[in-house]
């Protein structure tokens, strides 16, 4: 990585120029033209002619369409080091997108007229160009979940009084060169350093630069919160948990000139648990003085839980984190917990968990860091010990009353909220009043799961204000765009419904009476059981959209499950070995 001041050679940094010969690029940094961008600032729009390239000295840009409701929809970042616009210079055609400043950035422009007299002269910058335009295309074809680009500087903002920003960020970029291997990783007082000259020479000889500014309310500090979060990729905003959101965040400095485009996250500092109910009032009052609800993490005291959510928070913050998607199947997901183990034995540590009905639930046990002994103990009770879905009753809204099933989901997860898990957690549902995919990020965690798992006509939906919500296998069985907002680099996907298909012994178009059922033995070998059949009836609706979000997964596991139904809850055991053993001989394959 370029370590020289950009005075020196200033398209020496140039990431997109790798492997042009001195010559050009001093013949291209002669013809650039400074230019600087405010946070926010527009450099161009869709639609308008292509006039000039520009090279990224520092900051960062973004490239985003208008989205038909509204909303400005991402399609890239581009970072230090990487050019933008040569696109169109060399097509001919108007641009293709917006871009904008994501922060405070400085730009080298260089014209139409200039470009194509250094292409002229200087074939080998053609190729340069080409090349970056080739992996952007590749990334774009691929669906990259990194869409949001490298993470290059870190802002650490406190909203409450007593936090150690310089501590954390000492700690902070400690972790982050732990993940980042021989990641180089710079600290920066936006107190009392000048960023406007400090702050490109760092970004450009370092991996990441973490910039810190505490919580005083003088003059000083406030214009240095300011300042930090205008010239960061990605504002962490600290509070104490313990501590009530004051009503003064609307004009905070570490929540001003926010653009829509800078990843804003909260995050919360713990005693030795978390503070139950804390994430949920700091997320709205941010909320209301913002516009926008933040992700947030959780920060416990002591060992081994501070070190663990550290390098969470880091990975998950440098779009190195490993997310997890589980699909919904019934019985069969028994196997979810033997892969969960797995993967633990493997040390592939998980940073953010989705689920859909079983998947959910037993994601939502990994999310609330339960162990092996006491998954295996909690759901024999739950699942296995008695059928959880024997209370059956006179069909109306569904077979079965779905009392039990609530029950021991109540009794298992009691009053937690999704927000106060120590992993981000995700899970779904289907709204039948909206006719859309509801994805669970906060509320009642065991009601979010009982919805989750309502399969039409065996258990009844979990209905309130404008709302009546069933398993969330109808349209999403695995849940893979859920944890986009997480930005994981690595996904691992568990389906145990690859395998599960519905057999008929021959061939029949109607029942018997119910008072001859009993005698038609030939007609049980015909027809599956009802609850087998409203189960996979639910989930058929989403297999198309499973199938093509199955190309987004890195690793895949599909443990083979032989003769075992959706509804055979006896063989606990038996599924949790075959998840446990399958998972062992993918991974010992896998590279990553």
């Amino acid at each position: 990585m370029y370590t020289a001041p950009f005075a020196d050679d200033p398209m020496d940094a140039m990431r997109s120029l790798a492997g042009v010969d001195l010559l050009t690029r001093r013949a291209l940094a002669d013809r650039c033209q400074p230019r600087r961008l405010a946070a926010g600032e527009v450099l161009y729009r869709a639609g308008d002619e292509a006039d000039a390239v520009h090279f990224v000295q520092s900051g960062s840009l973004v490239a985003y369409l208008d989205a038909p409701d509204g909303r400005r929809e991402v399609v890239g970042r581009i970072g230090i080091g990487e050019a933008v616009g040569e696109m169109a210079l060399i097509t001919g055609k108007p641009r293709s997108t917006h871009v904008a400043a994501l922060r405070d950035a400085r730009l080298l422009a260089l014209s139409r007229a200039d470009f194509e007299s250094i292409l002229a002269q200087h074939p080998a910058a053609m190729l340069a160009f080409a090349r970056g335009m080739a992996e952007r295309l590749e990334a774009a074809n691929r669906g990259d979940r990194r869409i949001g680009g490298r993470t290059a500087t870190i802002a650490l903002l406190s909203l409450t009084p007593g936090v150690d920003t310089a501590g954390m960020a000492a700690a902070l970029g400690e972790m982050a060169a732990s993940v980042l291997g021989a990641g180089r990783v710079a600290q920066l007082d936006a107190v009392t350093d000048d960023l406007d000259t400090s702050l490109p020479a760092l970004e450009a000889a370092n991996d990441l630069v973490i910039l810190y500014a505490g919580h005083g309310a003088g003059t000083a500090n406030a214009a240095a919160q300011r300042r930090a979060a205008r010239q960061a990729d990605l504002r962490l905003l600290i509070a104490d948990a313990a501590m009530p959101p004051p009503a003064a965040l609307v004009g905070h400095p570490a929540l001003q000139d926010a653009n829509g485009f800078q990843r804003v996250e909260l995050v919360l500092r713990h005693g030795a648990s978390i503070v139950p109910g804390a994430a949920a009032a700091w997320i709205a009052a941010i909320a209301q003085a913002s516009g926008d609800r933040p992700l947030h993490h959780h920060l416990r005291s002591g060992s081994p839980a501070a070190a663990a959510d550290l390098a969470r928070l880091v990975r998950l913050a440098l779009g190195c984190a490993t997310g997890l998607v589980l699909s919904g199947g019934g019985a069969r997901g028994f196997a979810h917990i033997g892969v969960m183990q797995a993967l633990h034995d493997a040390g592939i540590v998980v940073d953010c968990i989705a689920g859909t009905s079983i998947g959910a639930i037993m994601g939502a046990s990994a999310a609330q860091q339960w162990s092996y002994a006491e998954q295996l103990q909690r759901f024999r009770r739950t699942f296995a010990d008695s059928d959880p879905l024997g209370d059956w009753t006179l069909p109306q809204a569904s077979l079965v009353r779905g009392r039990r099933v609530s029950e021991r989901l109540a009794a298992e997860f009691g009053e937690a909220d999704i927000l106060d898990l120590p992993v981000p957690f995700c899970c779904i549902s289907a709204d039948l009043d909206a006719g859309v995919a509801r994805a669970h990020r906060d509320g009642l965690l065991w009601r979010a799961l009982r919805a989750s798992c309502a399969i039409p006509g065996l258990l009844p939906p979990v209905t309130g204000a404008r709302e009546v919500l069933v398993d969330g296998g109808i349209l999403d069985n695995f849940p893979i765009d859920a944890l986009r907002d997480r930005r994981p680099a690595r996904l691992i996907g568990v389906d145990i419904a690859s395998d599960d298909r519905l057999q008929s012994g021959g061939e029949s178009t109607e029942a018997p009476a119910w008072w001859n059922l009993a005698g038609r033995r030939r007609y049980r070998r015909v027809a599956p059981a009802l609850p087998q059949l409203l189960m996979s009836a639910a989930m058929v609706g989403s297999r198309s959209a499973k199938a093509t979000g199955r190309s987004a997964i890195d690793l895949l596991l599909e443990p083979p499950l032989p003769g075992i139904g959706i509804l055979d809850w006896r063989a606990f055991d038996r599924i949790i070995e075959a998840g446990y053993a399958h998972a062992r001989e993918v991974i010992a394959a896998y590279t990553p």
